[in-house]
């Protein structure tokens, strides 16, 4: 239900929205249904200009005062295209005619690389309104995502190949309070609605570059199924839905089951797996591993998961005693004695660099320095109050900013570790330190070994790479530390 024991959505409110238009009761059906708002809520609106993200913020505008939602407008110029300050234009201006705060992130052109933009420029947009979100005390954020969006995003995993989770396509709602008002609309229902309002939206011309998959699915594979089946983009939508909730479903009965294997040390009992349908039982194994590696796994990382889970399930039927590993993730599962454990395999280091990795964690003093064996020089320094405007510094830098009344625990400067995860800004979920390293294209030779700064059991930065989302600065830090890095050769 979308009400909640605390505060209910008014009657008066659902009788205004039947008596609104058409399209504000449909997207109000999808509000409900997902039960994506609640009287009182904060919602970040990310508009690009595109049609589809003005029209959810105009629907959203309608909802805000029957329902004292405080909305604020989030956009980011990434610099790809000559038009985009028009655009940024276009959205400052929208904001200030529905009197609504805006907030703007401009990329500098090199900022999102040479390869894979549009998965670079995403990362980048919902890391900016992660922190958005953060500023203004806890917002959902609201993105434009349409019915369309969601058939291109089924047959794309379809064409790439895509088991249960992945057919669920676009959520309605995410983990991260990610929302999406409008996925139960077609995109031409949105902009009929935006010509029925007499209002404009900008068009992006990368749309139509063909040399981006999606756009082709959209511009070229779309059109030729919709001659067979004009409905079509409804049906893969109507399939979305029913994997979603299978998914769901099927999340439940692996969570009883693993819960009813586990052993109070962890590990799981071999009798118990054995005793359940192949298939379950690879996916208990599957679920059980990424819990241990890390549930923000890559899709090819927990395709690898599961090839593993297939490899054990077929191996310990036939043996009281085995093994079998993964290389690429250097994890082994061993079974002995009625129980399955899971090993990490350590890199071997070669012999130059075991002195640059191999060094105790230091103690961090507000006000002192660390000199660390590999070059690397830390300090910090306190700074009393917040000043107006301050922003969260981003990775690749040697500056970070941190909440010093939000650390529970003294800071440590120490190596950076194989296996270590962190949880980058604009995630809930951790990643795997030595991906970010890859991603970041830090050489091998200055990965492990590398300092971190950490908070217990967290780490809050490796200097030059990337800073963690625990201990941002907001609207409301008080009290906050200067983190600096500095290299020399050792």
């Amino acid at each position: 239900m979308l009400a909640t024991e605390e505060k209910r959505v008014p009657r008066s409110f659902e009788a205004m929205v039947a008596k609104r238009h058409w399209f504000l009761r449909k997207v109000w059906r999808t509000v409900h249904e997902h039960a994506m708002l609640r009287e009182g809520d904060r919602v970040v609106v990310a508009v690009s200009g595109g049609a589809d993200s003005v029209a959810t913020l105009l629907a959203l505008h309608a909802f805000a005062r029957p329902l004292s939602l405080q909305l604020t407008v989030a956009h980011v110029d990434h610099g790809l295209r000559a038009t985009s300050s028009e655009d940024r234009q276009f959205v400052v201006s929208l904001a200030a005619k529905l009197g609504l705060p805006v907030r703007i992130r401009e990329l500098s052109p090199g900022a999102l690389g040479k390869s894979n933009l549009e998965a670079q420029a995403r990362l980048m947009r919902y890391r900016f309104l992660h922190e958005v979100a953060a500023t203004v005390g806890g917002a959902k954020i609201a993105t434009g995502h349409t019915m369309d969006d969601q058939a291109e995003t089924v047959l794309l995993r379809l064409l790439r190949g895509s088991g249960l989770r992945g057919l669920r396509g676009v959520l309605p709602v995410r983990g991260d309070s990610v929302i999406r008002p409008l996925i139960g609309c077609t995109r031409a229902e949105a902009r009929r609605f935006l010509q029925q309002q007499g209002c404009s939206w900008r068009e992006d011309e990368t749309n139509q570059d063909d040399r981006f998959l999606r756009n082709r699915v959209r511009l070229q594979l779309l059109p030729i199924l919709c001659s067979w089946n004009p409905s079509l983009v409804r049906v893969v939508a109507r399939t979305a839905d029913v994997a979603r909730v299978d998914a769901q479903a099927l999340e439940w009965l692996v969570r009883e089951k693993l819960e009813a294997a586990t052993q109070p040390d962890g590990t799981l009992c071999l009798s118990f797996l054995r005793g359940l349908d192949p298939a379950v039982q690879s996916l208990v194994v599957a679920t059980w591993l990424a819990a241990h590696v890390g549930e923000a796994v890559r899709p090819s990382e927990r395709q690898r998961l599961r090839v593993l889970a297939e490899a054990f399930v077929h191996r310990s039927g036939s043996s009281d005693t085995g093994k079998v590993r993964d290389r690429a993730l250097r994890i082994s599962l061993v079974w002995q004695d009625d129980r399955v454990k899971l090993q990490s395999e350590p890199t071997e280091f070669p012999s130059f660099l075991r002195e640059a990795t191999e060094w105790k964690p230091v103690p961090l003093v507000v006000g002192g320095a660390v000199d660390l064996p590999n070059g690397w020089r830390i300090w910090a320094q306190a700074r009393t109050s917040t000043e107006k405007g301050v922003a969260v510094r981003l990775c690749d830098e040697l500056v970070a900013i941190v909440d010093a009344r939000a650390l529970d625990d003294c800071l440590l400067v120490r190596p950076v570790c194989q296996g270590d995860r962190i949880v980058p800004i604009g995630m809930v979920n951790a990643r795997k330190v030595q991906d970010v390293f890859t991603d970041r294209q830090v050489p091998r030779e200055e990965r492990w070994g590398r300092p971190a700064v950490v908070c217990g059991t967290r780490i809050i930065w490796i200097p030059g790479v990337i800073r963690s989302a625990h201990a941002l600065v907001t609207s409301e830090t008080r009290d906050i530390l200067e983190l600096h890095a500095a290299r020399h050769r050792p």
